[in-house]
């Protein structure tokens, strides 16, 4: 497996990426806009890093709606010649079902990162091509806080998410066994969206 490094705001460098990659793969079958964060000097940022596409590969993007658009607008002419193509875009459920105010500032991209793909997949599915979001809830990482932590605690399941799960359904959303899904959000949060209380359960159950 090999890596393309480009910035995605960029549209000449995202070209740039997409024709390395196509010329080392051949072809892209699956895209998998991932937004993520890492912890710089205490402070968290939304940096580019790379997917994994299932033939070949291509670049992920930071928590906006610019760059993910970018890499899908260059990455689906060639699936649209094929007439297949799998996108998964890696979204959140802070913003589409539970937005926060401290997360404000960064929210309002990931209802952007669920809607458009909702109209892409009714535009692409003539051509074999399906579209879907994954809406991760409480992830365990290396960047998790300490209220975060608190939070995955009191989910139904009472633990945050493995980071593997999540790639586990985004693989799945990328393979031939999810052919008839298109333009959904698949929420991946151990019951947390559909519970009203959210606190310790000795406060309230």
């Amino acid at each position: 497996m090999s890596s393309h490094t480009a910035d995605l705001t960029e549209m000449d460098q995202v070209q740039a990426a997409v024709a390395e990659a196509l010329r080392t793969h051949g072809r892209i079958d699956v895209l998998v806009n991932n937004a993520g964060m890492v912890v710089e000097g205490g402070r968290r940022t939304s940096p580019t890093s790379p997917a994994c596409p299932r033939r070949s590969g291509t670049s992920a993007s930071p928590s906006t709606s610019r760059p993910s658009s970018n890499v899908t607008r260059t990455v689906i002419e060639g699936m649209i010649e094929r007439g297949c193509g799998r996108i998964v875009n890696v979204s959140s459920v802070t913003g589409p079902w539970s937005p926060t105010r401290r997360s404000r500032p960064t929210a309002p991209p990931k209802p952007v990162c669920w809607a458009s793909p909702r109209g892409l997949a009714l535009d692409v599915a003539k051509h074999g091509i399906t579209v879907n979001a994954v809406g991760p809830g409480w992830i365990d990482t290396g960047s998790t806080t300490e209220g975060e932590r608190a939070g995955a605690l009191n989910t139904p399941l009472g633990r945050a998410a493995h980071p593997e799960e999540v790639g586990r359904l985004v693989c799945f959303l990328a393979s031939d066994e999810a052919s008839y899904i298109t333009g959904q959000l698949v929420v991946i949060d151990g019951g947390n969206t559909i519970q009203e209380y959210k606190g310790p359960s000795e406060l309230y159950y």
